[in-house]
């Protein structure tokens, strides 16, 4: 099966983040307010103009935080810089490369609506089933097609 054109999410702050972006702490993952990746000054605007978390985003984003991997977490400034520019953008679909728990995935399902679809695509089951109740708690689990399967196999497709 081929995919139309989608809006491709890369990691490409947290490959290409100068160094005084790239401050890494467990906190910045449990908390909005300490971004790890993104100018504060982005930071803020979109935490102050734009987002506001979910009650069941933000139980994913803390369980996540707590787990012993949680660093690998997407950066919750990110996932509320896309809360606010898939919409304004107008896409309706994304393809999210590594998952981890789902949390970003999560987020994006929300800002895309209900007419909406990402492609996600991970290696390892076990760290998306903690976020999958969640997706089903959010009703956004129809809108996320997961792939466990390298992502170049899957994109080739």
């Amino acid at each position: 099966m081929r995919f139309p054109p989608f809006f491709f999410v890369a990691s490409i702050l947290r490959r290409g983040a100068p160094s005084s972006l790239t401050k890494m702490s467990w906190s910045s993952t449990s908390t909005t307010e300490n971004p790890k990746f993104l100018p504060k000054q982005v930071n803020d605007y979109v935490l102050n103009v734009g987002f506001r978390e979910t009650s069941i985003a933000k139980e994913l984003r803390l369980v996540t935080a707590n787990h012993p991997r949680g660093i690998m977490m997407g950066d919750p400034g990110e996932a509320a810089m896309f809360s606010v520019l898939l919409p304004a953008i107008g896409a309706k679909r994304v393809i999210e490369v590594g998952v981890f728990t789902g949390y970003s995935t999560l987020i994006m399902a929300q800002a895309l609506g209900p007419e909406g679809k990402i492609l996600a695509l991970d290696i390892n089951e076990d760290f998306v089933s903690i976020g999958k109740p969640y997706w089903q708690k959010a009703n956004v689990s129809d809108r996320i097609d997961l792939r466990i399967a390298p992502a170049g196999e899957t994109l080739q497709q």
